[in-house]
């Protein structure tokens, strides 16, 4: 730079010390090339690829109205056009013999180091030239010698020196001012050999000055360098203002020849300047500065470069300012971290040291922008990025193309990160960013001093965008705390204590109880952590080695009559190591190699039953390896032993992080007491495992985890060093545990708002939100808090791999909503900072009457004293009091004129003061109301008056009601019906009613209104999903559900209501939201007017509803999540319910008694309470949500004494009357192992003897019919275990059970059944045939049928039907054939027909075989003297393959008298699968004696058969085998006839 010796010279510029860089006129250019500051005297320098230029700094603020230059500046290029600032790499400061004056100077690269050498003011006046040294070009720089190189004498001309290396390796340096000396630098470049060497100043060599008192124009600046073999010699040339001019030659020490000027003073110079010239990746430039920024002038100058080449004889050119400056060389590349200080220009924003290393942008308003020239974007970028810091209100970062208003490609919310050096990543999408453009990040916000901007990139991957939605009225469960294990860690150190419970937040802690009472070091640690104020679960591994079945700590079970001493021992254990909370023991379902011990289901529920309340400690139980829920439901089940418990336990060891909706539906806390992740303690991939698994725990309503131990030795998962070290995985638990406390409810958010992104939130004296993303992107999740409007505020705290529960920034609450990112593969937990967590009044609704009045209701609070109701006639306000001190959440305003429309807000009055307002309601007239209060007929009235009245069809009742009465819907074919178009012409709406089911069925319908199956909207309670549904659909349009979390109840009245609007559709139950879906483009105007508009009925053919339906409402608007809350709370109890009545108590069995009474309205369930004595004291056997109860359990002969009290959220009623019952006897157990065995007209029973020890005996029933129908056989009690039953009818099958009996007469259950089909050994063949050589007797007959019976052997010819053969494996047998040819049209007939058949005591037999799908009828008649058709018949297929055995059947033929005839008929069904096949025919019976001719009567006709069978042959044969052979027998024989015997 110049220093003129002449102070006061009038043209010297005097400038304004403050400057606001309003760049307008400069949109298009490139010089200067800062605009941040004011710079000058440019040293370019080029290494390593890369072009530096090297300033000084003009201060914006003057002293004393001359030059105030403290530092020196450095900037670098690979493009020529965008300059990243570098910042300021040495000050004056840095020289402790300078004092100021830190004007032009240069650094040049010579063996690894930079060398800056540069003139200041020395602290004992004049001017001299340090030179610095650095091993980056960028600094720092540190003074290398301690003292000034040159110019020490005290002259002020000792200044602008320049440095050049020589190709023989000679340094020279030159400066001065008005004067030109050099020196010869040694090798080291901070010393010099020789004298200083005065440079002539003649006219030959620096030219002709005119004007002036100096003879040349050399003024001051010098800059050396060599081309080719030339030597040039640059200068700020005189007088004033100055040129730039220069000299040349053939060495670096002369003797110079004056070449001409370079670049003359021109419009927007300064009264100086400064040359520096290099070649740059093929090209030469030339940097000057001047005064062309606005506020610019003689002391602040700016900056710039021009691209020029030499001319054929290696003079230089002439070369003009511009502001165009020199050509961009190369393009940008945007997908690379790029400093935001890369500038090719900018308006408004400066530059600062930045806390995170280099420099930042700062000083940003409303309006500024950056420029980045020739930024390649490529084929496209998906996405945006940068670090941004804030101490204010945030802003946004636009992003545009080619202009300040080109084209907008993102826009990126930057939030309040809590400072202004504390720095946080801000991302968004970009769309229609490709090709080369130039790129422009305008600062949009209010005010000033927006935030800062350190660096930023675009991304060709995507971001992931998460929307979550957070309700602060949900409210779920209430969080118990998150803890860890001590069990074989030893006496934790206070060091490791501290971390865990002060640092990380630890609230539970789980000790061992040792089976050896050890209890010692566990005692220590219970009592370090309640000086924490932490909770302490002792768990067992196993009981002591004398109470198990194997006598041993490893494996075994606890033995049943060690159940009171194991209770005992617990407690002992709980007193003396001061436990909170006991467990029953360790993985129940795990028979590890360790400490272990086995339970059953059963015994846990005995145990809990009997034994758990001695332990004088909450209950936890089971602590499955699994959470195996088969381990706790027969507990829960049973609810004497559940209320023994508090704590429903399990390990994630193979599964168990789901819903237990059992435990909560008892009322229990669920904990998981135990589970790691292996190598967690520094892989932040494994530790976000961590975080997704506590966030699904909590999201599953866990209401505590636990992290398993920390012994120092387990280094892939101990959470804590004994010296306090805390590994990663202890801060990724932090991050829930620090700031998640015992007490927090969790509320309901949306849960995994985007792929990887799970997100979970809890309120109660403050609101945190644990946000883990498990992706690999980042993603920028946006929070809208609903009912959560005093919250202002958030601080961040994150966990990832480079962070550790570190605080990255605050984030303002605007609007409802607020903007954070997440980085890949963290946790980040968002804590209230800001704003007031006192509850607001909310969901406020006003209901207009039509009647001049308007009736509001709203959600309270506990805390509030009144509320101040407020009405405006504008929506917004200003509101005035219409009550002050209302003393509950409702109010009818009955100051209203009609056709006005109203407005009112609620506050409430605590003792804090009055809470922000609620919402802001406008009167809402109801479109339908059936309030179902009727008690007779078949209407059910709209009470809102609009006409929608309800039709009672098919016999629906009335009864007691959630209020009133309701109506009664049983299941089977009645509903209500609306009337068409009930629900025509709405777009939003909401449908709430209160519904108690008497039992679930899948897919019945609260509601379903539409035309048909294509064109409906329905309310299911429980959808095939399991869950509750509601579903709209039309022809055109696919059906769009929104799915509840749980089916509806049963046997307790719950409220269900479903909104729509705005193409949100939500499901609430019980006045919380359980599912929305923002994607609805269906509304009810969509279906047109639908003329099925059902209660309690289905158009499909699905079950109808069970149950009753009470306040059914249609709103011509979507009420908001607090409205709901509103209607649903308004219409809950205000008083306890009343008390029950007729409670009747049947003894059902000797360990049941069932109980029943009149349902009470308001009562959300009942408390059963009994005694065994009369009066009572009476105990709670259990707490029900129906008007029913069956009491198990219980013991036999005994008499129990109940009373029933109704409960409600207002409190319990008074207990009903007394009721009782006697348990019977337990009835003898049913005998086992019975058998019958068929004999001769007799069946022999047998069966194991009962060892009951008031067994008296046993009772024998009989009957024809399989299961049923049994009559008594014996007459006096069986003693002995055996029966023969000779009543009995030959060939008839009986069937057979047996009971015991004991001293009270009671008859056990029936054991097994048997049966047996007695013979008859006196019965012989009358007539029969097995085919095997023919059909003997037996005839196809001739007429009277289609076909013929087939005699045959193997398999029929049709594939699939008929046996393979004969029957119990015989060859022939007959069959009807039906394939096509046979008997295949149905009806077609073979009828098969016996000889005569003599005698009586008849029973025909035979086989049967009917296999075929297409098999008719096969029947027989009996002939007598007319034809009995059908005494016996079976059709269709009885056997299902053709290898199945043939089936034997009889048929009584006694009831028919004289000789007989039989015949098999069989019908075909008209499908070739339809053969029928009989075998091994008999009718078995007695001839009557004398009976010779087989007439069924002896006469004189047999007496000469007989004579003649005597006289003609020796021996004649009667039927029953005996030989008349003598005169004897003949004549006993005529004996008889001629007494008549045989008559």
């Amino acid at each position: 730079m110049m220093l003129k010796m002449y102070r006061n010279a009038a043209n010297v510029n005097t400038v304004v010390s403050a400057v606001v860089l309003v760049m307008a006129a400069f949109v298009w250019a490139d010089n200067p090339i800062v605009q941040t500051l004011y710079t000058a005297d440019p040293a370019p320098l080029v290494h390593d690829g890369v072009c530096y230029v090297y300033t000084s700094h003009d201060e914006d603020v003057l002293v004393d109205n001359f030059f105030t230059m403290n530092d020196w500046r450095c900037y670098s290029t690979t493009d020529m056009v965008n300059w990243t600032d570098l910042g300021s790499p040495l000050s004056y400061t840095d020289f402790s013999w300078a004092s100021g004056d830190a004007w032009a100077g240069q650094c040049i690269y010579r063996n690894g180091k930079f060398y800056f050498y540069v003139p200041m003011k020395m602290r004992f006046g004049g001017k001299a030239i340090g030179v610095a040294v650095a091993t980056d070009p960028a600094g720092p720089f540190i003074d290398a010698l301690g003292h000034p190189l040159v110019g020490d004498d005290g002259s002020w001309g000792d200044i602008d020196p320049t440095v050049f290396i020589d190709d023989d390796g000679q340094a020279y340096l030159y400066w001065g001012n008005p004067y030109l000396h050099y020196v010869k630098l040694n090798e080291d470049m901070i010393s010099y050999s020789g004298g200083v060497v005065d440079v002539p100043l003649t006219t030959e060599s620096f030219g002709v000055r005119s004007n002036d008192d100096r003879d040349t124009q050399y003024e001051e600046g010098p800059w050396l360098y060599k081309r080719n073999d030339l030597y040039y010699m640059l200068f700020a040339a005189g007088p004033i203002p100055e040129h730039i001019a220069y000299s040349t030659a053939p060495s670096a020490t002369g003797p110079w020849t004056f070449r001409g000027v370079i670049m003359a003073s021109q419009a927007t110079s300064a009264f100086t300047n400064h040359p520096g010239v290099c070649d740059y990746k093929g090209n030469s430039y030339f940097f000057y500065h001047n005064q062309a920024l606005p506020g610019g002038g003689g002391y602040h100058r700016s900056v710039c470069v021009e691209q020029f080449t030499y001319n054929a004889d290696g003079t230089i050119p002439t070369i003009n300012m511009t502001t165009a400056g020199a050509p961009q060389i190369d393009t940008l590349n945007p997908y690379v971290r790029t400093e935001a200080e890369t500038i090719n220009w900018a308006s408004g924003v400066k530059t600062e040291v930045c806390s995170e290393g280099g420099m930042n942008v700062t000083s940003i308003s409303n309006g500024d922008w950056i420029r980045i020239r020739g930024v390649n974007f490529l084929t496209g970028a998906n996405s945006f990025k940068a670090s941004v810091a804030s101490a204010g209100s945030g802003g946004n970062i636009e992003l545009r193309l080619d202009g300040t208003n080109g084209t907008l490609i993102g826009t990126c919310p930057v939030p309040n990160t809590g400072g202004a050096q504390t720095w946080a990543t801000a991302a968004c999408a970009v769309t229609g960013a490709s090709g080369v453009h130039d790129l422009y990040l305008r600062f949009t916000g209010s005010g000033e001093d927006l935030f800062n901007l350190d660096w930023w990139q675009f991304q060709t991957d995507s971001i992931t965008f998460a929307t979550v939605n957070i309700n602060g009225d949900n409210r779920l469960q209430t969080i118990d705390g998150f803890g860890f294990s001590s069990a074989w860690s030893g006496a934790l150190s206070s060091a490791k204590n501290n971390a865990l419970y002060n640092t990380l937040g630890m609230s539970l802690l789980r000790i061992r109880i040792d089976p050896n009472r050890y209890w010692n070091e566990e005692t220590a640690n219970a009592a370090a952590a309640h000086a924490y104020g932490v909770q302490v679960l002792g768990s067992p591994w196993t009981p002591p080695a004398y109470m198990k079945d194997n006598n041993n700590v490893v494996h075994g079970s606890l033995l049943p009559e060690y159940f009171d001493d194991y209770a005992d021992y617990l407690s002992q254990a709980a007193n003396s190591i001061d436990l909170d909370f006991v467990s029953l023991q360790n993985e129940c379902d795990w028979d590890p190699d360790y400490e272990g011990c086995v339970w059953t289901p059963d015994q846990l529920r005995t145990f809990c039953r009997d034994y758990a309340q001695n332990i004088g400690r909450p209950v936890v139980m089971p602590e499955s390896l699994r959470f195996n829920d088969s381990y706790s439901d027969p507990t829960l089940n049973d609810s004497l032993a559940a209320s023994h418990v508090s704590v429903i336990a399990g390990h994630f060891y193979g599964g168990g992080n789901y819903v237990h909706q059992n435990a909560i539906n008892k009322g229990k806390r669920v904990w998981q007491t135990e589970h790691y992740i292996d190598d967690t303690q520094t892989n932040m991939a494994n530790c976000i495992k961590i975080a997704k698994e506590i966030n699904d725990a909590m999201n599953n309503r866990f209401n505590a985890y636990f992290w398993w131990w920390v012994p120092d030795y387990d280094s892939s998962v101990n959470l804590v060093n004994t010296n306090g070290t805390i590994y990663k995985n202890g801060y990724t638990i932090g991050q829930f545990a620090k700031w998640i406390r015992p007490g927090k409810q969790r509320i309901a958010t949306t849960y995994n708002p985007a792929s990887g992104v799970y997100v979970t939130a809890y309120r109660n004296e403050g609101v945190v939100i644990v946000a883990v993303n498990t992706s690999d992107l980042l993603a920028v999740q946006q929070c809208f808090l609903e009912n959560l409007s005093g919250v202002t505020q958030f601080t961040a705290y994150r966990t990832s791999s480079s962070e550790n529960m570190a605080n990255v920034g605050t984030f303002n609450v605007s609007g409802g909503s607020f903007q954070s990112q997440l980085p890949a593969q963290s946790v980040t937990t968002f804590v209230q900072s800001g704003g007031n967590d006192m509850p607001i009044p909310s969901g406020l609704i006003a209901d207009d009457t039509q009647n001049g009045q308007i009736n509001l209701i709203w959600t309270g609070l506990t805390d509030a004293a009144s509320y101040n109701v407020k009405r405006s006639t504008t929506s917004g306000g200003p509101y005035t009091i219409l009550a002050a001190d209302a003393p509950t959440a409702a109010f009818s305003d009955s100051t209203v004129i009609p056709g006005q429309t109203y407005y009112y807000v609620v506050s409430a009055n605590t003792d804090e003061g009055e809470s922000l307002d609620s919402n802001e309601a406008t009167a809402i007239s109801l479109h339908a109301h059936l309030k179902f209060n009727e008690t007779s007929g078949t209407t059910a009235a709209d009470a809102a008056g609009n006409g929608w009245h309800g039709t009672l069809v098919n016999g629906p009742t009335w009864g007691n009601g959630r209020f009133s009465n309701a109506v009664y819907l049983d299941g089977s074919n009645d509903r209500v019906t609306l009337p068409t178009g009930v629900v025509n012409g709405l777009t939003d709406f909401t449908i709430s009613t209160w519904v108690y089911l008497n039992a679930a069925s899948q897919w019945s319908r609260v509601f379903d209104f539409g035309t048909d199956t294509t064109n409906y909207m329905f309310l299911t309670p429980q959808a095939n999903s399991g869950f509750v549904r509601f579903a709209i659909r039309t022809p055109s349009v696919s059906e769009q559900v929104i799915n509840g979390t749980a089916a509806l109840p049963t046997e307790q009245w719950t409220h269900v209501a479903v909104t729509l609007g705005g193409g949100t559709g939500v499901l609430y139950v019980n006045g919380s939201e359980v599912g929305p879906n923002r994607a609805m483009t269906l509304t009810p105007t969509s279906l047109g007017a639908t003329n099925n508009n059902l209660i309690g009925y289905s158009q499909w053919n699905d079950p109808h509803l069970n149950g009753r339906v009470d306040e059914f409402r249609i709103y011509p608007a979507a009420l908001s999540g607090s409205q709901v809350k509103t209607l649903y709370a308004s219409q809950i109890p205000t008083a306890r319910p009343s008390t029950p009545t007729t409670p009747v108590a049947i003894a059902i069995s000797s360990s049941r008694i069932d109980l029943t009474w009149d349902a009470v309205p308001d009562a959300t369930n009942y408390n059963v309470k009994r005694s065994t004595l009369d009066g009572g004291p009476y105990t709670l056997a259990a707490s029900v949500g129906g008007a029913h109860y069956s009491d198990t359990g219980l013991s036999e002969k005994s008499t129990y004494y109940y009373v029933i009290s109704a409960v409600n959220s207002m409190g319990e009623s008074m207990d009903s009357t007394q009721t009782e019952a006697i348990t019977p006897a337990i009835p003898p157990a049913a005998p086992s192992g019975l058998t019958a065995t068929a004999g001769d007209v007799v069946v022999t029973l047998n069966w194991n003897a009962n060892s009951d020890a008031d067994l008296v005996g046993y009772n024998v029933y009989r009957s024809t019919t399989s299961g049923g129908g049994y009559t008594l056989q014996n007459g006096d009690i069986l003693i002995d275990p055996e029966f023969a039953d000779d009543d009995v009818i030959p060939y008839t099958t009986y069937y057979y059970v047996v009971v015991a009996v004991d001293e009270d007469t009671l008859e056990s259950d029936y054991s097994n059944e048997v049966s047996a089909a007695p013979i008859d050994s006196d019965l012989i063949p009358l007539s029969g045939a097995d085919f095997e050589s023919g059909f003997g007797e037996w005839v196809n007959i001739i007429g009277g049928d289609s076909h013929d019976w087939t005699r045959y052997s193997g398999g029929t010819t049709t594939p699939n039907t008929g046996p393979s053969g004969g029957a119990n494996g015989s060859t022939w047998y007959v069959y009807l054939e039906t394939s096509p040819g046979g008997a295949n049209t149905a009806g077609n007939t073979a009828i098969l027909e016996s000889p005569v058949i003599a005698g009586f005591g008849r029973v025909l037999t035979f086989y049967y075989h009917m296999h075929g799908t297409g098999t008719g009828t096969l029947a027989v008649d009996v002939y007598d003297g007319a034809w009995h058709d059908g005494v016996w018949s079976l059709s269709g297929e009885q056997h299902t393959s053709s290898g199945q055995p043939y089936t034997q059947a009889f048929v009584d033929l006694t009831g028919f008298s004289g000789p007989l005839r039989v015949r098999f008929r069989a019908v075909a069904a008209g499908d070739p699968r339809g053969d029928m096949a009989i075998d091994e025919i008999a009718v078995l019976g007695e001839l009557l004696y004398g009976d010779m001719n087989g007439d069924n009567r002896v006469d004189e006709d047999d007496l000469w058969e007989f004579v003649g069978y005597w006289l003609e042959d020796d021996c004649a044969l009667d039927l029953n085998g005996n030989c008349l052979i003598n005169l004897y027998e003949f004549a006993e024989f005529a004996e008889n006839w001629l007494d008549g015997s045989f008559q």
